[in-house]
């Protein structure tokens, strides 16, 4: 059945034709069961860690010590552009566009470690300020003081982490907004399927990635608004689904238990035939 369906959708046929024999990865079989799904479909089998679309693949979490690739390819960069004569203001042109350009790819797809946002901060400043790599001491100005926006005396350039953090927050609003792509699926069966988003807690057992989603909850309150529609999908107590706004934090610890209403109630569920009422209204 396998194989009929694997000749129907034509993959014989694509392994094949292409010159490079394409390669299927594989988790959760063991040894066995990839060579017989790799005999079948006619594919090399694929060995972790490879590379796509210019990323790293990895089963493994990404640290420090596993960018230093990386580290040394944006160093040899900057070492590049010392010898040539360019303007201060060329300077910070190649930072925000190359430098920038080149973690933002990383940041948008990978949690990646505060040490390495430093690391790649240090050898900016130092080539901005010293049109050198090895160290910035003696700048003119504090890199947190760079990265501001001119308004407020800086240059134009945002700190890295605070990319990151949008990364975060579109990845956040994918999630809520049912973007339909194959990660958010898989997230919330596996992920979110039990508890939700509101509900899980911060983990070392949970990737970086989601681990770094989590940690937004407070900054969410603000951002996030809801949409009722026929309410199956908004979260009673966490959602901003009312002009009161998140009604955990009105109601406080005690709202759940005194209405009756568990945590993981949604809308619809919560809300069967009576009207709200703003709790700091008084009662005539």
């Amino acid at each position: 059945m396998i194989s009929h369906g694997l000749q129907v959708y034509g993959l014989r046929m694509v392994a094949k034709r292409v010159p490079d024999k394409p390669e299927i990865f594989f988790g959760g079989f063991n040894d066995i069961q990839q060579a017989v799904l790799s005999d079948i479909s006619g594919f090399k089998l694929g060995v972790f860690p490879t590379r796509y679309l210019g990323l790293p693949l990895n089963p493994k979490r990404i640290t420090f010590s596993t960018l230093q690739p990386f580290v040394e390819k944006i160093t040899g960069k900057l070492h590049s552009w010392t010898v040539k004569t360019l303007s201060f203001a060329g300077n910070i042109r190649l930072i925000s566009s190359e430098i920038y350009g080149m973690v933002n790819f990383w940041s948008s797809v990978f949690a990646l470690p505060k040490q390495f946002y430093a690391k790649i901060d240090s050898l900016c400043a130092a080539f901005l300020w010293k049109k050198r790599t090895e160290s910035a001491r003696g700048a003119r100005v504090a890199w947190k003081d760079v990265c501001k926006p001119k308004a407020e005396g800086g240059l134009g350039i945002r700190l890295l982490e605070e990319y990151e953090k949008v990364f975060r927050l579109k990845q956040i609003w994918n999630l809520f907004s049912n973007s339909g792509s194959l990660w958010v699926a898989w997230v919330k069966a596996h992920v979110f399927g039990r508890k939700g988003f509101w509900l899980t807690e911060d983990s070392n057992r949970i990737s970086r990635n989601i681990r770094s989603m989590l940690q937004l909850k407070n900054d969410l309150m603000d951002l996030l608004r809801c949409e009722i529609g026929d309410g199956n999908r908004g979260s009673f107590w966490f959602d901003y689904w009312n002009d009161m706004g998140q009604l955990l934090l009105v109601m406080g610890q005690s709202g759940p238990r005194n209405l009756r209403i568990p945590l993981n109630a949604t809308v619809s569920r919560a809300n069967k035939g009576w009207e709200m009422v703003d709790p700091t209204c008084p009662i005539n």
